[in-house]
């Protein structure tokens, strides 16, 4: 399929866009570049494509480096994404796309995809695939039945022990109760993965956002018997989905179940908004990360969510850098011991 790129793409085109998507992901919108450039001052850049059947096809991407080469991440930090068009997006077409892509030549792409669609991509020389599993809850049933049929029976009896603890669950706004939900992930990031921390600057957007009627951010907090918040998720609801950003807890608090309360109060909530999925992120590889999302009823997605695609430029420096590392591997080989080029085509093999 034939794509050519579409010349300075503007706001109007991508309000279009989002309004011709309305369960494209909330990562794909104004809305989050405005909360993301708050919080990590990258600006938000539009790269859109017009395929030979006239459907159009957008790509929101958050520029990280630049100078001689630039880095884009879209939406960045694992979130799910995908691309925006007015019209389903099949292998074919997301494919050529990713090819007009790979044309802007001083550039690298990484996207993550969404989850809830396969788009089966193709091997290609310019681009990297790499596997993930994210947790999925179908929502269709209606939240009676899931708690009676997909909540384990730890799960709905730990939802029952939170509450005779004095763990009161609830819907919050305001930068009061958003800025208890970044002290409580700043806590358990320091403890859990320093890597996951997020700026204050990021919830501070947020509140703001969550401010407004009808704002897709909704804040779940679980709070103990003296009020103090101990658990919360931040989580977005935009057309049939709900999707958990960020989770916390306070692990003093851990014997009171909190977590447990708010992620059972979050999937009713999600059946209420009329959700028909709920998305429960990735668990990176950590077993009880991901039995707490099964004990939930959620269900692993595993299919190539993360793609980087490379510009020419960008796909010669890899090639060189790789045929620079095999070179200097061998040469602390000991001699006559054989190697193989691992450059692929256009480096010249070693015979």
């Amino acid at each position: 399929m034939k794509v050519h790129r579409i010349a300075r793409p503007d706001l109007r085109l991508w309000e279009a866009l989002v309004a011709a998507s309305p369960n494209a992901s909330f990562f794909l919108t104004p809305e989050f570049a405005q909360i993301a450039e708050a919080a990590y001052r990258t600006p938000t850049e539009l790269f859109a494509f017009e395929c030979e059947d006239g459907v159009r096809v957008l790509l929101p991407a958050r520029r990280i480096a630049s100078g001689r080469f630039r880095t884009y991440v879209a939406p960045g930090g694992g979130l799910p994404g995908g691309f925006l068009s007015d019209a389903a997006l099949d292998p074919g077409r997301s494919a050529a796309v990713l090819q007009a892509l790979a044309k802007i030549h001083d550039a690298a792409f990484r996207l993550t995809l969404d989850p809830r669609e396969d788009l089966r991509l193709p091997p290609a020389a310019e681009r990297s695939l790499r596997k993930d599993r994210v947790f999925v809850l179908d929502l269709g049933r209606g939240f009676v039945r899931i708690e009676q049929e997909c909540f384990e029976k730890d799960f709905r009896r730990g939802c029952r022990r939170a509450a005779r603890r004095g763990v009161s669950v609830s819907l919050e706004r305001g930068q009061g109760a958003f800025q208890a939900f970044a002290r409580l992930h700043a806590a358990g990031s320091r403890a859990w993965d320093a890597q996951s921390q997020q700026p204050s600057a990021l919830f501070s957007a947020c509140a703001a956002q969550a401010a407004a009627p009808a704002a897709p951010l909704e804040l779940v907090l679980a709070r103990d018997s003296a009020g103090t918040p101990v658990a919360g998720i931040l989580g977005v609801r935009r057309g049939d989905t709900w999707t958990v950003w960020l989770a916390a807890m306070d692990r003093r608090a851990r014997l009171l179940l909190p977590s447990t309360a708010a992620y059972g109060f979050a999937v009713e909530r999600a059946c209420a908004a009329g959700a028909s999925s709920m998305v429960l992120g990735a668990s990176g590889g950590i077993a009880s990360v991901e039995a707490f999302k099964r004990s939930l009823g959620a269900q692993p997605v595993e299919f190539d969510l993360h793609v980087e695609v490379r510009g020419t430029l960008r796909e010669g420096l890899r090639r060189v850098r790789a045929f620079g590392r095999w070179v200097h591997g061998v040469a602390r080989r000991t001699r006559g011991q054989c190697a193989a080029s691992p450059g692929g085509p256009g480096l010249g093999g070693v015979s």
